[in-house]
């Protein structure tokens, strides 16, 4: 069943990653259409090509703010990211749930876990997107499972994946730690995939470099988030680079997910 839904995560962020390589495309595109020079007076009076002359002489006002559309992209490119990583852990969630018989006999770091993050959503339910009477049913949903000797419990695995800020190289950690997935950086710094996009040959110098970027894009994210008049946005080029930057990472945090999951069956 993880695999399925693991894959399904991955593959779905995926497809979204290179939408916006093709936005991405479609801003440079524009860009350089915008910069030639004044189309011919007759090929824009001609009724075929007047829309083309309307649209050349818009592009031409907007053609140095397409870089807050790049940003736009950025941010949601980081919010997808930090969707999929959730969806990847509650896939987990999920699969230890459905092969374990009794509540009691799940991971005693998982138990942990959900006990916490249950505690603290019914503490401050507004601060984690949950109303008094949504926060009062995981409590019930725990207790039930910490309960019952029978089998039937259940885990709602954004409870365990729930997040306080963003997806940055300590949060990824954390989130995956708490299913079961330890050493993720270490083992992604092996990878042959993420050394070839990074351009390192050394483990930890590529662990290094892929939990730098993954901290400098977080870090652009929230400026784009929160703008000032000074805020200088990204072009096309940068946020092509932290498309296939997370391209690669979902795709091998995906297998290692998978092989520690198979491991431990």
């Amino acid at each position: 069943m993880i695999e399925a839904a693991a894959r399904a995560a991955q593959e779905e962020f995926d497809s979204d990653a290179a939408r916006v390589e093709s936005l991405l495309t479609f801003l440079e595109s524009f860009r350089s259409y915008a910069a030639q020079r004044d189309p011919e007076p007759e090929l824009v009076e001609n009724s075929e090509r007047s829309a083309a002359g309307r649209l050349w002489s818009q592009a031409s006002e907007v053609r140095t703010d397409l870089p807050v559309l790049a940003g736009s992209l950025l941010l949601y490119l980081c919010g997808r990211f930090e969707n999929f990583v959730r969806e990847l852990a509650g896939s987990v969630v999920e699969d230890l749930v459905d092969s374990t018989a009794k509540y009691v006999d799940l991971p005693p770091a998982l138990k942990k876990e959900h006990l916490s993050r249950v505690l603290a959503i019914n503490q401050s339910p507004g601060r984690y997107g949950y109303d008094p009477d949504a926060a009062a049913a995981l409590a019930v949903e725990w207790a039930h499972g910490f309960s019952s000797g029978d089998s039937g419990f259940s885990v709602t695995p954004d409870v365990i994946t729930i997040t306080e800020s963003n997806m940055n190289p300590g949060t990824l950690t954390d989130v995956l730690k708490r299913v079961g997935v330890g050493e993720v950086w270490e083992t992604l710094g092996k990878q042959a995939s993420v050394k070839l996009h990074l351009s390192e040959v050394r483990d930890g110098d590529c662990t290094r470099m892929a939990k730098i970027k993954l901290e400098a894009l977080m870090k652009e994210r929230n400026k784009i988030a929160h703008p000032t008049k000074d805020t200088e946005f990204p072009d096309a080029g940068y946020v092509r680079s932290a498309a296939e930057y997370f391209r690669v990472l979902a795709k091998e945090l995906l297998n290692i997910v998978l092989v520690l999951r198979a491991a431990a069956n």
